[in-house]
C-alpha cells in the first residue's frame, strides 16, 4: 500500500507498507547495508540505493518493522516550499522608463525583486560596490554602452550571472552574436511578458545549479587527491564490480588490506554506502580525471595483459607508506 500527504509546511511524506516477513528487529539498521539482505537470493541493493536517491534531494529514509507488516517512510522537501525560499533578484536596465516601470511591476506581482537602472554605466557602478544579481535583463540600444558591449565587458570580468538581451530592433545576425559572446537568450520586442519571465527563471535555475555543481565538484576533486594512488586502484575495481577477494588477487594483497582500503575511500570520499562509492567514482572518471590529466587511474597497469615488468615497476613507484598493512 502507498500513502503520501503533507507531513509539514516543508515535507512531503510518502510511505510504502507490505505484509511480507519483515526484518527481525534486531537487523533493521543493518537493513541499509549493501549486501544485507534476508532473502536467500537477495543482492541488498534495493534498501541502500532507495535511501541514496531519497538523501540526494533532500529528504529522509526510514524503515519500521511493525510485526509481520513492514513500512517504509520517505520525506522529500515540497515544491511550494522550495518555491517560497528560492526568490530572485534582478537587474534590468533599459533607457526607456516606460519599459523599466511596466516590467518592474508584472515582475513584482511574480515575486521577482526587480532593481532599475537607467543605463548601463549606473548598473556597473552597482555592482562595482558589491551588489548582486541573479540575473541581468538589459535593452541591447542604448546611449553609452549597449547591452552587446555589456556583455562583453562583463564576460572579460567573468561575471557569473546569466544575461538577457532585448530589443526592439534586433535580426538573427544580433541574435548569433549574442549568443556567441555569452547572452543566455536574446529576445525581440515587443514579447510576452510571460516568455520573459520563463527565461529569467531558467537562467536563475540553470546558473544555481552550475555554481552548486562547480563547488561540489572541486570538493570532491579536494578529496579525490587525499587518496593514495592503491585507495585509487582500489576505487576503481570496486566501482568495476569486483568482490574484496578479486581485488585482492589482482592487486596482490589480502582481501582484509583491500577492505581496509575500501573503508579508507569511503570515509575520504564521503559516501556511505557502495551504491554512492560507485556514483562518486562515475564522476571522477567522467570529470575530474577528464580535465585533469596529470590524474590517471592506474587501471591500465593492473589485472590486464601487461607485461610483469612494467606492472613491477609500477608497484616499486607505489610509496610503502601509502599502502596500509
Amino acid at each position: 500500500m502507498i500513502e503520501a500527504f503533507a507531513a509539514d509546511e516543508d515535507f512531503v511524506e510518502i510511505r510504502v507498507s507490505d505484509n511480507g516477513p519483515g526484518f527481525p528487529p534486531d537487523l533493521v539498521e543493518d537493513s541499509f547495508l549493501p549486501l544485507s539482505s534476508t532473502k536467500p537470493e537477495g543482492l541488498g541493493f534495493g534498501l541502500p540505493l532507495c535511501k541514496s536517491i531519497v538523501e540526494v534531494h533532500g529528504g529522509r529514509f526510514g524503515l519500521i518493522a511493525i510485526q509481520a507488516e513492514l513500512s517504509f517512510t520517505s520525506r522529500s522537501p515540497s515544491q511550494r516550499h522550495r518555491a517560497m525560499t528560492d526568490r530572485v533578484h534582478i537587474a534590468l536596465i533599459d533607457d526607456d522608463p516606460a519599459v523599466l516601470d511596466s516590467l518592474a511591476l508584472y515582475l513584482a506581482r511574480q515575486e521577482v525583486m526587480t532593481s532599475c537602472f537607467s543605463d548601463a554605466e549606473t548598473f556597473l557602478r552597482a555592482i562595482d560596490n558589491s551588489t548582486e544579481f541573479d540575473c541581468i535583463v538589459s535593452d541591447v540600444r542604448m546611449p553609452g554602452v549597449s547591452g552587446l558591449d555589456l556583455v562583453r565587458h562583463l564576460t572579460k570580468r567573468a561575471f557569473n550571472s546569466p544575461i538577457i538581451l532585448i530589443t526592439g530592433h534586433g535580426d538573427i545576425d544580433m541574435a548569433v552574436s549574442a549568443i556567441k559572446i555569452g547572452a543566455f537568450d536574446f529576445i525581440e520586442k515587443p514579447f510576452d511578458e510571460a516568455r520573459l519571465l520563463v527565461s529569467i527563471r531558467n537562467a536563475v535555475e540553470q546558473n544555481r545549479q552550475r555554481m552548486t555543481d562547480t563547488i561540489e565538484l572541486e570538493q570532491l576533486r579536494t578529496r579525490f587527491n587525499s587518496l593514495s594512488a592503491r585507495q585509487r586502484q582500489v576505487m576503481e575495481l570496486v566501482a568495476a564490480g569486483l568482490s574484496s577477494k578479486e581485488i585482492a588477487r589482482r592487486l596482490g594483497i589480502s582481501a582484509k588490506t583491500v577492505e581496509n582500503h575500501r573503508a579508507w575511500v569511503m570515509e575520504r570520499l564521503g559516501t556511505r554506502n557502495l551504491a554512492e562509492l560507485v556514483r562518486v567514482a562515475m564522476t571522477i572518471s567522467t570529470t575530474i580525471i577528464k580535465r585533469s590529466p596529470a590524474i590517471r587511474l592506474p587501471m591500465a597497469e593492473i589485472g590486464g595483459h601487461v607485461p610483469p615488468g612494467r606492472r613491477q615497476t609500477f608497484l616499486r613507484r607505489t610509496p610503502r607508506a601509502d599502502i596500509p598493512k
